[in-house]
């Protein structure tokens, strides 16, 4: 009887608790309860093969790509060469295609969309890895393979997500996603949360995502790369976009010889030539070299596909234009077409219905690179992947190294808007689709690895009241890195201390004639293979799979 009694009393007791609202969490008494969890959908992780022997390789992370590529283009320099003065590209398209592809061999996706075995990311979960206990210093991670189709990566991920609810004893989450995490993202809003009226999800927080897609994805696999002068300039003078075949070439006398070099043929028109040349030669090579090594990877990589907005059926066209190859590929096509036609045009409701429900939609963006010159919307203002105008969904920006025009500028303060300009006068934030809760950072350089960035993620996710970019003093519109490390975010100024100042070169002192010219003749001699490099689109591999955390 006494023991009937005891399990009455917990009985009861639970069904008081679950019916005061606060659930299992309450019931806990743990730090926890006080804070949402928040789930934190990666960007780009590295692609790994699980090896006979057990050990672990990344077949295009890895840490001997350089040398490797190097080797590759210093042997089929000659047939380049040859192909370059018989104007017939047939052989060299074909060696440098076996050359390349056997980097992708392991990790293709099949023709069907299915994966390799013993391939993927190097992180998985399990109901008993995933915790009970959080609090405002901790996310629940969720990494994906690049692979994948969205929709199917929503499927795991609300089953993530329902794992979390039932061992937090929450009945929602906070979504944080970045760079390309964002796209399944939105495909687990559109397949599970748009007819539950986003029951599960407190608020979403995208950060410089693919939701408007990804500029160089687009060129890149819709066969539209054009090199513009400017572009390739100011790519120069920002370091070559941190990729590491070009380190070195943006300080001391070295980078005042190749920017002076550059700026002097961009002035003479000598840049623009040699842009043409180049983009003559990508127009012999792109067809039966390039879209063939795009089709072993990138270009039937479904969430990579699904960073492609504007340029879809060109994209189709292009990756597969070989007999047969639409019959084929007709799986991963199907799947593709799916997110194009179904996922995407529903976005921007999507997201606008979510908010309008009190489940606020915030963004942050950031801009103060020159992208890879692979197209004129590159020399847009926006990071190393894509323009602050994709990133925000809309947001107006001037070129790189220019401003919105006064006309625009005086235009836009007749309206009312004058607010939503930068000070710097390079980006206004009236035209995207969340004015008041998009956010703008200068020379964040879509790194995720600073405290700047970590400390306002978690400002937003952790703050229960909806905020604008007018709540916080901390946190204004518009904001800047004030060093490398970016410990701390600062209010953006007309002319920050770290600004990137694209009309000035700061040039270092002469060590010695002798110093410089044997420096220049280094930078000539190693110049033939970076210029080698560049035609046969290395730099555009080494961007593409540069990792996005």
């Amino acid at each position: 009887m006494k023991k009937s009694k005891k399990y009455l009393a917990l009985l009861l007791s639970a069904i008081m608790i679950f019916a005061s609202g606060g659930g299992l969490c309450q019931s806990l008494a743990a730090d926890h309860c006080a804070y949402t969890p928040v789930v934190y959908i990666h960007g780009y992780k590295a692609l790994a093969v699980k090896n006979a022997d057990g050990t672990v390789t990344y077949p295009i992370d890895g840490s001997d790509d350089s040398s490797r590529t190097t080797e590759m283009v210093k042997a089929l320099l000659p047939d380049l060469l040859k192909a370059i003065a018989t104007n017939n590209y047939d052989d060299y398209c074909e060696k440098a295609y076996q050359s390349v592809s056997s980097i992708y061999k392991d990790i293709s996706p099949n023709p069907d969309g299915t994966l390799p075995e013993n391939t993927g990311v190097d992180w998985s979960w399990t109901p008993a890895s995933v915790p009970a206990a959080h609090n405002a210093n901790s996310f629940y991670t969720y990494v994906f393979d690049i692979r994948r189709d969205p929709l199917e990566i929503a499927d795991d991920l609300h089953a993530y997500i329902e794992t979390i609810k039932a061992k937090t004893g929450h009945d929602k989450v906070v979504l944080a996603s970045r760079c390309i995490g964002t796209n399944p993202t939105l495909a687990y809003l559109y397949k599970y949360e748009r007819d539950n009226g986003y029951a599960d999800v407190e608020k979403c927080i995208f950060v410089y995502g693919g939701l408007g897609g990804f500029t160089h994805l687009e060129h890149i696999l819709s066969g539209k790369i054009k090199i513009t002068d400017d572009g390739l300039f100011y790519f120069s003078k920002s370091g070559f976009g941190g990729l590491s075949d070009f380190e070195g070439m943006g300080s001391g006398e070295l980078g005042e010889f190749v920017f002076e070099t550059l700026d002097m043929l961009r002035t003479t028109g000598g840049l623009n030539v040699t842009c043409s040349l180049v983009n003559k030669l990508y127009a012999k090579i792109k067809d039966k070299f390039l879209a063939r090594v795009l089709k072993d990877y990138y270009g039937t990589s479904l969430t990579h596909i699904s960073a492609m907005t504007g340029n879809y059926e060109a994209y189709k066209s292009y990756i597969f234009q070989e007999p047969g190859d639409l019959r084929k590929y007709a799986a991963i096509i199907e799947k593709a077409d799916y997110y194009h036609y179904n996922v995407l045009p529903q976005r921007d409701a999507i997201l606008k219905e979510m908010d309008a429900m009190d489940k606020p939609v915030y963004f942050i963006g950031d801009y103060g690179d020159q992208a890879a010159p692979i197209s004129e919307e590159s020399n847009l203002v926006g990071d190393s992947y894509s323009t602050l105008a994709r990133q925000t969904l809309g947001a107006t920006g001037s070129t790189v190294s220019g401003t919105l025009s006064n006309a625009y500028v005086n235009g836009q303060k007749a309206k009312g808007l004058e607010r939503y300009i930068s000070p710097d006068k390079q980006a206004d934030v009236s035209t995207c689709l969340f004015p008041d809760q998009t956010w703008v950072v200068k020379n964040l350089h879509h790194d995720v690895n600073v405290p700047g960035l970590s400390r306002m993620i978690h400002t937003l996710a952790f703050t229960p009241e909806r905020l604008t970019v007018n709540s916080l003093e901390d946190y204004p519109q518009f904001l800047n890195c004030p060093d490398a490390n970016c410990a701390q975010f600062v209010p953006a100024q007309e002319k920050n201390a770290n600004d990137t100042d694209w009309g000035s070169l700061d040039k270092d002192a002469v060590d010695g004639t002798f110093s410089f010219l044997q420096k220049m003749l280094d930078f000539l001699k190693d110049l033939l293979i970076k210029i080698y490099n560049v035609i046969s689109m290395q730099w555009v591999v080494d961007m593409i799979k540069k990792p996005a955390a």
